[in-house]
């Protein structure tokens, strides 16, 4: 409330009410009046009033969060950045957080480690040597709506899993099955020696056409899967997500429980966890991401039951033939 004034004689307000200007503001004498001049974050007509900072300008904080106080603001930045208004990036390779003679690359609110040959991981603290004899299998999707781009990302998937593996009988074998109507093993585990000849038949890889044939697929996968208690097996099935039928897209998620290591990757049992999951672990989780996605839609469809009773068999199946190779060992 503003103080009253004597219209005979100037009052200079500033020094009859000392400090009526609040939290450090500066008292100005006018002509039969006063004017406080505000400090930052400070609002008012004797400087009383708090000004929201965060409300004036939400993106004040470039990378972080705004928290308003009395007179003020605080920046609670996100991870990766520092400074005041969070618009200073932090070079996390300062660290050295890369393990193994990894370099490390600082991006922008992060980084990420270039591992060296047989090293993975986000720190490249996994030594892919120190795993079992592993197969891989992919199947691609080479039906006539997967032509062009589509067909080239799946094989340019395949070469970066390969050219971070070690191909030998010991190590890594790499099988490739095509598969658009009907479906064939494009690639088999013994068609090739060496990384360089493996890459050289992945670039080659012979186009199916026709439409989406997932059964078909599985069925192929079936062929070069081994039951054995002893080697690790993945199995990396592609798909543009258009099979023949619905139906079709039902029964092929069979495969995903499978005895062995969730929907993208075949395995026969084993009685320890085998390092060299990590070297798939983000790929599965995308591919996992995007089933969870399509069976929340399967399971609101009509088919749902009778794919159920379907995966059940096909389980029952596997567990008798795995059985009966335990049995002859």
């Amino acid at each position: 409330m503003k103080l009253s004034k004597l219209p005979s004689k100037n009052v200079n307000e500033c020094i009859e009410y000392p400090g009526i200007c609040k939290n450090g503001g500066t008292c100005e004498n006018l002509c039969g009046d006063y004017r406080c001049h505000c400090t930052e974050g400070n609002q008012g007509t004797h400087c009383d009033g708090d000004v929201d900072e965060c409300y004036q300008n939400p993106s004040r904080c470039n990378n972080g969060e705004c928290q308003n106080f009395y007179g003020g603001f605080l920046c609670s930045c996100h991870t990766g950045f520092t400074g005041v208004l969070c618009d200073t990036d932090v070079d996390e390779c300062d660290l050295k957080p890369c393990s193994n003679n990894g370099s490390c690359v600082n991006t922008l609110g992060s980084f990420h480690c270039n591992c060296v040959d047989s090293w993975d991981g986000p720190l490249c603290e996994h030594d892919l040597c120190n795993t079992k004899a592993t197969k891989l299998v992919f199947a691609v999707d080479t039906s006539f709506s997967s032509t062009g781009e589509i067909f080239h990302k799946q094989l340019q998937y395949i070469t970066d899993v390969v050219s971070r593996i070690t191909i030998s009988d010991v190590k890594f074998k790499v099988a490739v099955i095509s598969f658009g109507s009907k479906a064939k093993v494009a690639i088999d585990f013994d068609s090739y020696t060496n990384k360089a000849e493996l890459l050289d038949q992945v670039n080659k890889m012979p186009f199916m056409n026709g439409t989406t044939n997932i059964p078909t697929a599985c069925s192929e996968i079936q062929k070069v899967i081994e039951l054995t208690s002893w080697r690790s097996q993945f199995v990396f099935l592609f798909t543009d997500g258009m099979p023949n039928s619905l139906s079709d897209a039902v029964n092929s998620e069979t495969v995903k429980d499978a005895p062995l290591d969730k929907w993208a990757n075949f395995r026969g049992p084993r009685p320890d966890e085998d390092k060299s999951m990590v070297t798939f672990e983000k790929m599965k989780a995308e591919a996992d991401k995007v089933i969870k996605e399509k069976n929340d839609k399967l399971k609101e469809s009509d088919d749902w039951k009778k794919s159920q009773e379907m995966q059940g068999k096909w389980i029952d199946t596997i567990k008798r033939q795995q059985e009966a190779v335990m049995k002859k060992k």
